[in-house]
């Protein structure tokens, strides 16, 4: 069974950094505005076991008129975890956990190669790919909650 939970911003770093920022310095896993107090960080555990990381940051997008909107960043699942609905399940709880909180809108800068599961689960493209240097192409992706 899994268990997901709201954690401090540190405890997402070995998660973001294994899985994002591999090859890089762990420094490189801290996001400007995770100390912010609205900023929401959670963790899917397994028997104690942190598989997968999701941080959602107070940021409004100009592409978007909702008032209450949160930039989801640095969501990950590790590795031999990946393909078995984790991030499903993780990202579902935090959805719900938000629209209980009258959040309207999650948006984020998807990885190209996540674009297929964002929209499988009825996440939106808005505009083309971009190149983030040293991360990759990437596209804006959105929902309505």
């Amino acid at each position: 069974m899994y268990t997901i939970k709201k954690i401090e911003a540190e405890t997402t770093f070995p998660v973001r950094h294994c899985i994002l920022r591999s090859g890089k310095p762990l420094s490189s896993c801290y996001f400007e505005g995770d100390k912010n107090e609205d900023t929401l960080h959670f963790g899917l555990f397994e028997k104690g076991k942190l598989l997968g990381v999701a941080s959602f940051f107070t940021q409004k997008n100009i592409f978007f008129q909702q008032e209450k909107q949160l930039q989801l960043r640095g969501m990950a699942i590790l590795d031999q975890y990946q393909n078995k609905g984790l991030g499903k399940i993780l990202l579902q709880s935090c959805e719900s956990y938000l629209q209980e909180n009258k959040v309207e809108l999650i948006w984020f800068n998807a990885r190209e190669s996540a674009i297929g599961f964002y929209r499988s689960l009825g996440y939106n493209l808005e505009g083309a790919l971009f190149d983030i240097p040293d991360v990759g192409l990437h596209v804006i992706m959105h929902k309505t909650i």
